[in-house]
């Protein structure tokens, strides 16, 4: 058992490989794997599945990539438990398109006998597969002013998070056999399991791990020593287990942190084009690494995205009003909305000058009062 123990959190976990796959030196079925700082945990585990063909495949590609995916996301799209499903499904979708040509390319034993070389290749076929749980908790700290968790997951490896009080925090979702990621099929239409909380208040506890450690369960589910599980682990282990090992746990510390909430200045429009074509929103740039929420109606629909860069060009056609937000985000904190509207362009050119001249205006008396604070 490795034990990491920082500020704001403990950390242990742990890996076996199954005495069959130590006997023959081989890899285990099961993928691990965590990245953290002082400010977050990023975690998976991901268990291969048997029946297909060689589920370490699955396991080793789906762990990889989707610590590096989490890690990569900012608070606000982890923490949206609808827009994390959505996103992390396309990702794993995607996943497949390098997923496949990997396994195409991992060879079958050339000694196997010709009835073992068919069911090999029939199972080839039909990809390598595995289970997975994983995650993203943010710490309560200055760049995170409340902190949060999110749980996301496909099968029936094991995740349990309780409160301070010891109870299970309900996830709304169970932890079912006969659901995987499958390198040939993805997800094969079933949507990952998602559970998401703003915030750590309540959460003491989040434990994650594989079906080899079932048989101590009891022992992991009440919080007892980590040397003892370790031990009960290694006892498993060592007793001819079929089955990898593999064990995560967070211990959130039960101390008041003291955060200050920055004041984030909201964009100020600086330039505005009207052309035939198209719209172009142009705001200052400020000498901090930013990044700005846009959000616009246009034909109906809602477009929303997160840029970098200080301007936007809004393709028209035909098109009645347009309501454009932009707003700053640092550090997981959000500005003020600076709103700016567009009328229907076979209006007057003085009415439009006036509407842009007004928002403008109204924003930097916006700014000048939040500097005032």
């Amino acid at each position: 058992m490795a034990t990491v123990n920082l500020d704001h959190y403990s950390l242990k976990y742990l890996y076996s490989r199954s005495s069959e796959s130590q006997r023959i030196n081989s890899t285990g079925q099961d993928a691990l794997g965590i990245r953290f700082n002082e400010e977050r945990i990023v975690f998976a585990i991901c268990d291969g599945v048997g029946q297909s063909y060689n589920g370490q495949i699955a396991a080793q590609i789906v762990c990889k990539h989707l610590v590096q995916w989490l890690w990569e996301q900012p608070a606000e799209r982890v923490l949206d438990k609808r827009g994390l499903a959505y996103n992390a499904g396309n990702f794993l979708e995607d996943l497949t398109l390098d997923a496949k040509e990997i396994v195409k390319k991992y060879p079958i034993p050339s000694n196997s006998a010709p009835i073992v070389k068919k069911v090999l290749e029939e199972m080839k076929a039909t990809g390598s597969e595995t289970t997975f749980v994983c995650g993203c908790i943010f710490m309560p700290t200055c760049n995170h002013i409340y902190g949060g968790a999110s749980v996301l997951w496909l099968g029936d490896t094991l995740c349990k998070i309780t409160d301070k009080n010891g109870k299970s925090i309900d996830l709304g979702s169970a932890f079912m056999s006969g659901q995987h990621w499958s390198t040939e099929k993805g997800l094969s239409g079933i949507k990952p399991n998602v559970w998401t909380q703003r915030g750590l208040s309540g959460i003491d506890r989040l434990i994650v791990y594989s079906d080899g450690l079932i048989p101590i369960s009891d022992i992991i589910e009440q919080d007892l020593d980590g040397e003892l599980i370790s031990g009960s682990a290694t006892y498993i282990s060592n007793g001819g287990t079929g089955d990898d090992l593999s064990f995560i746990e967070v211990n959130i510390r039960n101390q008041p942190i003291v955060v200050t909430k920055e004041i984030i200045e909201q964009p100020i429009i600086s330039y505005v084009k009207v052309a035939s074509e198209e719209i172009l929103v142009q705001w200052l740039r400020t000498n901090e690494l930013s990044r700005y929420k846009i959000r616009y109606e246009l034909d109906n629909s809602v477009i929303e995205k997160v840029v970098d860069e200080t301007e936007l060009k809004i393709p028209v056609k035909k098109w009645n009003n347009i309501k454009l937000n932009i707003q700053r985000i640092k550090s997981g904190q959000a500005s003020m909305i600076t709103t700016v509207e567009f009328y229907n362009r076979n209006h007057d050119r003085t009415k439009l000058y006036i509407a842009v001249l007004v928002t403008v205006i109204a924003t930097i008396i916006g700014y000048l009062i939040g500097r005032g604070q």
